[in-house]
């Protein structure tokens, strides 16, 4: 084994997090991505539970094992989370599970309003990194393409809540005990489209993503079309009004433009998410073309370096 060693210079080597390429932390990257590619029937994950973010997008399960999970192979995901009893916080999948129920079971799936929610977001709060906070409005394609590749955000989507439930849906009904997935109201269904169970989920927690937000912020906008910002966008209704000056330095708009743009940094619609914007926030809007974007991903262009 020493002949095998010799010529290493290990004292040389740098840290784990000492840049972006580390030789040692790009093998275990490729081989926890081949391990995820490789499973298959029903798959068990540990998280710890004695932490603020058990499920950390960041970590080599959020950022390489769980997106490297073949839908056509894996039948379904247990997540185990191991509490420490003497530890600061606790997260328990029973309770966020129970809770989450009490918000739609037994109720009438046109009337759950977005603050039924609101124990399910105590019991697991959301937390995301400093200036790591991306938003996005009519880009969801463009956004997730690219942060799916370069893991440089985290939107309401890469959450636990927002992972776990995006693109389900979901009821109750009165009188029964049991979670519908089937017959529920549609989207746009309920009286002032305010109380589908679905919606009010996404609602809120489009809201607390937004307080959850520090250091520098991000949002791609749509370039493409005349009116980038939408007042009537859940961007706009949500998550604007919530973004804290006190923990958020600036906000980032990134106008994703097409071959032939629509709108640039001038739009008028732009200014009046400038009024809307807390004046303790600062503001930049650049203009990026989403081949660039696509550039980035696959040429692997930092995070910083891409607009």
């Amino acid at each position: 084994m020493s002949m095998l060693l010799t010529g290493f210079d290990f004292g040389s080597c740098p840290g784990w997090s000492a840049c972006e390429r580390h030789p040692v932390y790009s093998l275990w990257c490729r081989a926890s991505q081949n391990f995820a590619e490789m499973a298959c029937g029903n798959v068990t994950v540990l998280l710890n539970g004695s932490v603020v973010d058990a499920f950390n997008r960041e970590s080599m399960f959020g950022s390489v094992e769980l997106d490297s999970l073949d839908p056509c192979r894996v039948d379904h995901v247990n997540i185990k989370v191991v509490t420490d009893r003497d530890g600061p916080f606790m997260s328990d999948c029973e309770t966020i599970w129970s809770t989450f129920e009490q918000a739609y079971v037994g109720r009438d799936p046109r009337k759950i309003p977005k603050d039924a929610y609101n124990p399910l977001f105590q019991v697991a709060p959301i937390t995301t990194p400093r200036d790591k906070t991306m938003f996005w409005s009519k880009t969801e394609r463009v956004v997730h393409a690219y942060n799916d590749k370069t893991k440089c955000f985290v939107t309401m989507e890469d959450t636990l809540l927002g992972s776990v439930l995006n693109n389900l849906s979901w009821c109750g009904k009165e009188g029964s005990s049991e979670t519908f997935t089937s017959g529920c109201p549609d989207w746009n269904a309920c009286k002032d489209n305010k109380y589908n169970p679905v919606r009010s989920f996404w609602t809120q927690g489009s809201a607390k993503f937004a307080e959850a937000a520090c250091g520098d912020a991000t949002v791609m906008l749509d370039g493409s079309i005349a009116t980038p910002f939408n007042t009537s966008s859940f961007f706009a209704m949500y998550e604007v009004p919530n973004l804290n000056s006190a923990k958020v330095r600036k906000l980032t708009v990134v106008l994703v433009t097409a071959t032939t743009p629509v709108s640039d940094c001038s739009n008028e619609s732009l200014n009046e998410l400038r009024q809307k914007l807390d004046s303790k926030i600062g503001y930049e809007c650049k203009e990026v073309s989403e081949t660039r974007i696509s550039e980035c991903a696959s040429n692997d262009v930092s995070c910083t370096n891409c607009w």
